[in-house]
């Protein structure tokens, strides 16, 4: 996408990577229609713009590019990081408690 998007050559694998793409879209668009039917429309437009010699849909391109970012999944909080923070603090906490030096 972003090869396209800067004005890069369309390689061989472009066209079977987008569909690909456009199958993982489909099976999220039937689990939540209402945020991805667009991103799959978009995603036909550009793929058939990608015709031998058709000029790629570059208003496409960055809104199939919008729409990968949104299908993809949010990222769990780090709670690792938080727990050894909380137990710091609890023990730098215990220890001004029981008179001790921190």
């Amino acid at each position: 996408m972003q090869r396209l998007r800067a004005g890069g050559p369309r390689r061989e694998g472009d066209g079977a990577a987008l569909e690909q793409a456009g199958r993982d879209i489909g099976r999220l668009a039937m689990a939540q229609p209402g945020l991805h039917l667009e991103t799959l429309r978009e995603l036909r437009t550009l793929i058939a713009s990608m015709e031998p010699r058709g000029a790629v849909c570059s208003a496409c391109l960055l809104r199939v590019e919008r729409g990968f970012w949104h299908a993809l999944p949010t990222p769990a909080p780090a709670e690792a990081g938080r727990r050894s923070e909380a137990g710091l603090s609890r023990t730098y906490f215990e220890l001004l408690r029981d008179g001790g030096t921190p």
